[in-house]
């Protein structure tokens, strides 16, 4: 059922913008019911949330003094962590 319903919607696809199929996330959909199969639902393999943390430690590791750049940021996310246990009344 669930492999009828992406042909359908690569067909739909395909005539409303053949651009997307240059997409390597895109071409992912025509694996996805072998990876339910092999790995379960798809929100266990979902990457978009972690990827979007690259930027915020990437910020921290600018203000970094480059001395130990791994403590200073593990001790930045410890210090927001503490700071959001404070602010839901933990």
């Amino acid at each position: 059922e669930l492999d009828a319903a992406i042909k359908r919607f690569m067909d739909c696809t395909a005539c409303w913008t053949p651009q997307w199929f240059n997409k390597p996330k895109f071409h992912l959909i025509l694996h996805i019911v072998d990876h339910i199969q092999r790995f379960g639902p798809t929100i266990t393999f979902a990457t978009e949330v972690h990827e979007s943390y690259n930027s915020i430690v990437c910020g921290w590791s600018i203000n970094s003094n480059r001395m130990a750049p791994s403590r200073d940021i593990a001790r930045r996310a410890a210090g927001l962590l503490c700071l959001r246990h404070l602010l839901s009344s933990g």
